[in-house]
């Protein structure tokens, strides 16, 4: 099980995705609406790949996410001001030890400075 934390738009998921043995599965995380809509489509059908548009925190809620004036999403982030664009924040503790998402055995984060807050949200699983 591979976790792509901050996916944008698939480079990494696809490369995962073409490296899983037989019963390998990715998750990409994407809080992004437009970016998390194409990867789902990008994707759709492909039993290998889960698309969850959110975003991977150290507490549930929602958040205001601010999209990169240049359109291609490599810095799109969470910010602490009112966007206009609220997004679903979630833990990944909580995906795991009560949605039932199974526990990722590799984890790739790329969050533009947000990192420490998915690791916080993630500390029984890297305790387990």
């Amino acid at each position: 099980m591979v976790w792509d934390v901050g996916a944008n738009a698939g480079l990494y998921t696809q490369k995962f995705r073409d490296s899983l043995e037989a019963g390998g599965h990715v998750v990409a995380f994407e809080p992004s609406p437009r970016n998390g809509e194409a990867l789902s489509e990008k994707f759709r059908g492909d039993g290998r790949v889960s698309v969850q548009v959110c975003a991977l925190s150290d507490q549930p809620g929602q958040m205001f996410f601010e999209a990169a004036t240049d359109g291609d999403g490599t810095r799109d982030h969470i910010v602490e001001y009112d966007t206009g664009l609220k997004v679903e924040v979630i833990t990944a503790d909580i995906l795991v030890f009560e949605r039932g998402i199974p526990s990722p055995d590799f984890v790739k984060i790329d969050v533009e400075g947000y990192e420490l807050h998915v690791l916080n949200g993630m500390k029984r699983i890297l305790q387990e």
